[in-house]
């Protein structure tokens, strides 16, 4: 997921998908990789922004709120802004 990061931080758009197509095959269904699975829905909803597809965007945002517990009160804010942004 590092490499989700540095492409995106770098501006690198084009290589990003290659590493979406990877990233979930390695995830288990542990609880404990919950906060995994919350970034991956992040980074389809970033990538799905910047191909124009807004629906889908706002759908990844969607999931990922769905799995942030609500007891992470400043995570939650944080991606429902990014949601609020795009509506």
């Amino acid at each position: 997921m590092a490499q989700f990061w540095f492409h995106y931080f770098n501006r690198k758009f084009e290589s990003i998908p290659r590493i979406m197509d990877v990233i979930p095959s390695l995830l288990r269904a542990d609880p404990k990789d919950q906060p995994l699975h919350v970034e991956v829905s992040l980074f389809k909803s970033i990538l799905a922004y910047w191909q124009g597809e807004w629906s889908h965007s706002l759908r990844y945002i969607r999931e990922a709120l769905d799995q942030i517990p609500t007891s992470l009160t400043m995570i939650r804010g944080l991606k429902y802004g990014r949601f609020v942004r795009r509506m």
